[in-house]
């Protein structure tokens, strides 16, 4: 028998573990700044890759917006605008990125496969707008974008010294689907 994979699967499954993914990275690099006194603020305002590059707060702010984003085009509503200036603690962030969860978490399985061919504009940065249909949204920028943001803010907190492996990351992922397989032997 084929196995069935539906819209929901393929789209909040995947952001419901990228939640549990920036929040595992969230709760052991606050404990890796508290032991090390490293200044919370400075930390998300300054922290970046290269020189260019926006900073920490910026990585948190796109995954909480891309979160909110797929919510507010399956309901139809605005996604409300989040300024990265303000992410300046791991409370203040960790706080946002439950909220976003919390939104995730009321969509439901029908309300999500229904969208899945529903047109939208999709903002592509501060001046370009294209019309997508939701499941090309989520296939296209959503989740390549998420994997994109949660592993920046990983590498910036890595260089950091931010105690850190790839289980913080991948653990969330495949999680579930070990379990599974163990509670069927």
């Amino acid at each position: 028998m084929a196995a069935s994979i539906s819209f929901y699967d393929c789209s909040v499954k995947p952001l419901k573990a990228s939640v549990a993914s920036t929040l595992s990275i969230l709760a052991k690099s606050k404990a890796w700044a508290e032991k090390t006194s490293t200044s919370e603020a400075e930390l998300f305002s300054e922290a970046r890759l290269a020189p260019d590059m926006y900073p920490l707060s910026f990585q948190f702010m796109m995954i909480i917006d891309i979160i909110n984003g797929l919510v507010c085009h399956i309901r139809g509503t605005e996604n409300p605008p989040l300024s990265f200036d303000k992410l300046v603690s791991f409370a203040i962030i960790e706080e946002a990125v439950r909220a976003a969860s919390a939104q995730l978490d009321s969509l439901t399985v029908d309300e999500v496969n229904a969208a899945a061919t529903k047109e939208v504009t999709l903002k592509l940065g501060p001046v370009v707008r294209q019309q997508v249909f939701i499941d090309g949204m989520v296939t296209g920028y959503s989740l390549p974008n998420i994997f994109f943001h949660i592993t920046t803010a990983y590498a910036i907190l890595r260089s950091k010294g931010a105690d850190l492996g790839k289980a913080e990351f991948i653990s969330p992922f495949l999680g579930p689907s070990i379990a599974a397989c163990a509670s069927k032997k």
